[in-house]
């Protein structure tokens, strides 16, 4: 894993105007790429576990920061992609 400092070093080399946009986009695809990794490797009672320690995990950092969740709407893209991942499970298990 890079040092925090070489990833915020990378953040601010990108476009100021599409920073946010570019950066929350990757986040997002990997958070919903390494949830379907688990599922592929682990089946789906540990991804469900995973996924619910992750919503433990943001919960506070939600919470802690209202003003910016609201602002950048986090928190329904944070859930949206944990939905999409779910999504993604019971298609590969054809439920859906």
């Amino acid at each position: 894993m890079p040092p925090f400092e070489k990833f915020l070093a990378s953040v601010r080399m990108l476009p100021e105007q599409t920073r946010y946009h570019t950066l929350m986009t990757a986040l997002e695809k990997m958070l919903s790429e390494q949830l379907l990794y688990v599922y592929q490797l682990l089946g789906e009672g540990v991804f469900r576990d995973t996924a619910t320690k992750v919503k433990m995990e943001i919960s506070e950092p939600l919470a802690s920061r209202r003003d910016l969740v609201k602002r950048y709407n986090l928190e329904e893209d944070f859930y949206g992609t944990i939905k999409r991942a779910d999504k993604m499970v019971k298609l590969v298990r054809g439920s859906i």
